[in-house]
């Protein structure tokens, strides 16, 4: 499995502060991107993106709004790499040639985030990061991708929940 925090640390460790650990990392795509993906490889052509595309719209409804709008909003819609400090949680974009965490997207602080939940699956995890004004970003974390279920450890141990 990739170790995200060196990675994080080598490619962008001038985006964390001198005084600053970085406890966690993990790869994540935006809701469904991992399953569109394999669903537009495996089937192909017209009929995979066909499939991506219904299954996409499927997993959307499932929402109420919440995570498009709040705090929520300002996380990158695109693949990303995320960083976790005792302060921070930062978001990188991803590089898909290096497979570099590449630029600081967006960053919260830690006392702004509620919760990071997390739901097993097969291929990937769903991880759901929830902020304190209610709204959400639903994320897929490839198995390959990094240790959801650590990330979701350090970041309660961040919250001191552990």
């Amino acid at each position: 499995m990739v170790d995200w925090v060196k990675k994080i640390t080598r490619a962008e460790g001038d985006a964390i502060a001198a005084d600053e650990e970085l406890v966690a990392g993990v790869f994540a795509h935006p809701a469904g991107g991992f399953a569109r993906q394999v669903a537009g490889g495996a089937v192909g052509g017209v009929i995979g993106a066909m499939t991506a595309e219904a299954m996409a719209a499927k997993r959307a409804g499932a929402h109420d709004g919440a995570d498009e709008q709040g705090m929520a909003s300002a996380f990158p819609g695109e693949r990303t790499v995320l960083g976790l400090t005792a302060r921070r949680l930062l978001v990188f974009g991803h590089s898909q040639f290096s497979g570099k965490p590449k630029d600081l997207k967006a960053e919260f602080a830690v006392t702004d985030l509620d919760d990071v939940l997390i739901e097993k699956k097969k291929l990937s995890h769903r991880m759901v990061v929830t902020f304190t004004d209610g709204s959400l970003v639903d994320l897929d974390v490839p198995r390959m991708g990094g240790d959801a279920e650590s990330f979701k450890a350090a970041f309660d141990r961040v919250k001191g929940r552990a």
